[in-house]
């Protein structure tokens, strides 16, 4: 059986959507392989910014953190030392607002 005109247009017409399938694949295949490498270099980017912002703060987070320590050692000593006097927190209290008072004549 020999291919007719009509057949063989078919084909041939076949053969040239078969490879724009082709192309079409091939550059939606590319353009996900793109996203998902540009995807990573965001995710990338963002986990270094942080990191990054971790890094700037740190110090300044070190630095407050010393400074609430020693504030709270200053604390416990003056309740310690209040405590070994044999001074009561309304003395105390007292002798704050005559204080108090005199700044404010």
């Amino acid at each position: 059986m020999e291919p007719t005109r009509e057949t063989e247009e078919e084909l041939k017409e076949l053969l040239e959507m078969t490879r724009e399938n082709n192309e079409i694949l091939h550059g939606m295949r590319r353009r996900e392989r793109i996203g998902n490498v540009l995807k990573v270099l965001y995710l990338g980017f963002i986990i270094l910014s942080f990191y990054g912002a971790y890094i700037f703060v740190q110090p300044y987070v070190s630095q407050v953190k010393d400074a609430l320590q020693t504030a709270q050692t200053v604390q416990s000593n003056i309740k310690t030392d209040v405590a070994g006097i044999g001074v009561s927190p309304a003395q105390v209290q007292n002798i704050l607002n005559k204080i108090n008072s005199y700044g404010q004549q």
